[in-house]
């Protein structure tokens, strides 16, 4: 089966103010590259319960054996059973989720937030990445998100390795740290490099979601 053929999902998953979990899941179809959110009882809004996952399975025609590619961004680890059981479908190799997807999904759906504390659980490798909405860096964190994407934090800079112990004249940690400093930049480039890379790939999707926040600001939403 080709990639073509899989089954692109996004699960997000919310507390509302009642203390209910909530779920909006996002679907992408990449043989046509249209986006849409699948709608129950035609509400895009859907409660979490048991019967969620049958009825994901019925609502994306999952036969199986068919490819997933699912990314997860969620406020409650109330979800973890139900993640296990999506995830442990036949997992494609190739995901559309990145990054960057994430980041402008967050910034649409999250508008009305300041600042995003995302963590990522990425082959259970934690990584932690502010995302300002507002775009004042002053703002305050109000909200916090867990994903299965993988991320890149903030503010992987080399500031810190350049520290040189003064009290020591020892020249080969001068140069020690240097070399840690150059290893450390050409990491961040080659993430960066991997990340636009990945992007231009899914590039409607992006698109899709800066395309649903400009009509929101026209509507003064």
């Amino acid at each position: 089966m080709n990639n073509s053929e899989t089954k692109h999902n996004l699960f997000f998953v919310t507390t509302d103010t009642n203390d209910n979990i909530v779920v909006k899941i996002i679907r992408y179809n990449s043989t046509n590259e249209k986006t849409e959110y699948l709608k129950k009882d035609g509400d895009q809004l859907i409660k979490f319960d048991s019967s969620l996952f049958d009825w994901w399975k019925e609502k994306i025609s999952y036969v199986e054996g068919d490819y997933i590619d699912v990314a997860f961004l969620y406020d409650t680890d109330d979800i973890k059973e139900f993640m296990d059981t999506v995830l442990a479908l036949n997992k494609s190799s190739n995901t559309v989720w990145t990054q960057k997807v994430i980041e402008d999904f967050i910034k649409f759906e999250l508008k009305d937030s300041k600042k995003v504390f995302l963590i990522s659980n990425h082959n259970n490798d934690r990584v932690e990445r502010i995302i300002s909405i507002s775009g004042n860096e002053d703002d305050p964190i109000d909200k916090m998100y867990l994903t299965n994407v993988k991320i890149y934090p903030n503010n992987k800079n080399s500031q810190s390795s350049l520290i040189i112990d003064d009290s020591s004249n020892n020249g080969d940690n001068d140069v020690g740290n240097k070399n840690k400093s150059t290893e450390e930049e050409q990491n961040v480039q080659n993430e960066n490099e991997e990340i636009e890379i990945l992007d231009s790939e899914v590039s409607p999707l992006i698109k899709y979601f800066r395309d649903k926040a400009a009509e929101d600001r026209k509507k003064g939403i």
